[in-house]
């Protein structure tokens, strides 16, 4: 007769830790460039990289994460130039970017700002106060400076002189002729000049831009003198 026998064996049951989840990285919109992430989601304690790609002419100018829906509530930043990383928090996070204009973009838009500003001038100066190259060139630095000097942030200087940023070239001057009893208006003058203009590491010239030498009146004539633009003067002579 055989007798049963039970054995009894325990089972012994693993039970896996659950997944840390992956938390979305999502790009506020930007202007002048682009911001990602890489990766795109990730999970606690993970290291996010952003990519910053700024368009032509601009650069970095700040980056901030926060978390998604709480502007309030700030994630660390780290690095610099086009690279920044942070380690991504118990939430999903919303990356933020600004980019700004380069200095030599600035430099550019100056430069060409004050050459359009130049070369669409109307430059008439009185025979008595200018009537020869050096005079000439005096008269348009001075009126230069007045007219675009602090709007354009470039100081002007005649071309023999090396201290700013802003050369006034005479390249020809025909002098005015005062008025006689024959010819009571006289005959006016003209020079010509064009301006060399730095900024930085940008320059450009201003093309050639006429002016006229306003002739001195005979004795008793009025004349009016417009001096660069819609400035004018008028000048009286009496006996």
């Amino acid at each position: 007769m055989q007798t049963a026998t039970t054995v009894s064996r325990a089972a012994t049951v693993s039970v896996g830790a659950s997944p840390s989840p992956a938390w979305a990285v999502s790009i506020a919109t930007t202007t002048n460039g682009t911001v990602t992430a890489s990766p795109s989601s990730a999970a606690t304690d993970d290291t996010v990289t952003l990519t910053l790609t700024p368009a032509e002419g601009y650069e970095p100018d700040a980056v901030t994460a926060y978390r998604t829906g709480v502007e309030s509530t700030t994630v660390v930043v780290t690095g610099a130039g086009l690279t920044r990383t942070f380690r991504m928090p118990t939430f999903a996070v919303t990356v933020k970017a600004t980019f700004k204009k380069t200095q030599a973009k600035l430099n550019r838009e100056a430069v060409d700002a004050a050459k359009a500003a130049i070369e669409g001038g109307i430059y008439r100066v009185a025979q008595a106060t200018a009537n020869d190259e050096t005079a000439v060139r005096t008269w348009l630095v001075n009126t230069l400076n007045v007219l675009f000097g602090q709007s354009h942030d470039i100081r002007f200087r005649s071309a023999e002189a090396s201290a700013f940023a802003a050369d006034v070239m005479i390249t020809a001057v025909t002098p005015a002729i005062a008025g006689t009893e024959a010819v009571p208006s006289g005959t006016n003058g003209a020079f010509s000049l064009a301006v060399s203009l730095t900024q930085g590491a940008s320059n450009a010239t201003a093309t050639v831009v006429t002016g006229v030498i306003v002739a001195t009146p005979h004795a008793g004539e009025t004349h009016r003198t417009a001096i660069a633009g819609n400035v004018d003067r008028t000048h009286h002579q009496h006996r």
